[in-house]
């Protein structure tokens, strides 16, 4: 299966964001997938887009308290200036549970005619 270049600049975008506000790449057994695709999301293989796709932000915040709601402004604000997105507003279920992949596909569907 073929996944566009675009929707792999998202989830390395969310990737990076979670990575430079936490220290890490998830929980420790993802850390190698993690590195490995934000190392080069555009040449990972299918096995890894859709490893790191499936993760959740519990795997980086271990508490629904860890994660201040100011915290999660800030990385949704972080996100959408990465994917040049500044004016789209978070999903209404963005919050610890949400997938890599909801906000992957949040990005690429709702992003009316903006661009990556």
């Amino acid at each position: 299966m073929f996944i566009d270049e675009r929707t792999r600049t998202a989830q390395k975008h969310i990737l990076d964001a979670l990575y430079e506000l936490t220290g890490i790449d998830g929980v420790e057994f993802h850390a190698e997938e993690i590195q490995r695709y934000r190392g080069n999301p555009y040449s990972a293989e299918f096995s890894n887009f859709l490893y790191c796709s499936e993760l959740k932000l519990k795997s980086w915040f271990y508490s629904v308290h860890q994660l201040s709601k100011e915290q999660k402004v800030s990385l949704w604000s972080d996100i959408t200036a990465r994917c040049s997105m500044v004016s789209l507003v978070a999903p209404d279920e963005w919050g610890i549970t949400t997938s890599i992949s909801t906000l992957v596909e949040y990005l690429i569907t709702d992003a009316s005619g903006m661009s990556l």
